[in-house]
């Protein structure tokens, strides 16, 4: 193979590798990115102080193309911390035993995932609550 045949070949390799990263590298973080941080936040656990400003319970759900779906139990929390979700625990008969107590204020210590508050900027600038784990009264409240 002369010179000039290589370097074709090597410059349509290389054309091929960049747009390869310009349409797979977003793809992957779009994809891996959310997977990765909640694998992240479930291992590195943080205890934050917030006083809660409002709670309210409400059931999510999920739906296929094929219509298979499910529904999940989650109470939304305001705090001067920003929002959180909290899907652990709750359920059915106690979602709106959880809300209502939280609703009363006060200051509690939230479990949430390390990553998720570091990056808490960017998931509020793209309305993504961060997921508490645990929850309890702190001091008197």
């Amino acid at each position: 193979m002369n010179d000039a045949r290589r370097g074709v070949i090597q410059r349509r390799v290389k054309v091929f590798a960049v747009l390869t990263l310009i349409v797979f590298g977003p793809l992957a973080l779009l994809i891996g990115g959310p997977l990765a941080l909640v694998a992240y936040d479930k291992s590195h656990l943080i205890s934050i102080d917030c006083t809660v400003t409002s709670a309210e319970s409400a059931v999510g759900s999920t739906r296929s193309s094929k219509g298979i779906g499910s529904s999940t139990n989650r109470v939304f929390i305001k705090t001067n911390c920003g929002e959180f979700v909290l899907g652990a625990g709750v359920t059915t008969v106690n979602r709106a035993e959880i809300a209502n107590e939280l609703d009363r204020g006060g200051r509690y210590e939230f479990d949430i995932g390390g990553g998720s508050w570091r990056l808490r900027g960017f998931l509020e600038a793209v309305s993504i609550a961060r997921v508490v784990y645990g929850y309890e009264p702190v001091g008197g409240s």
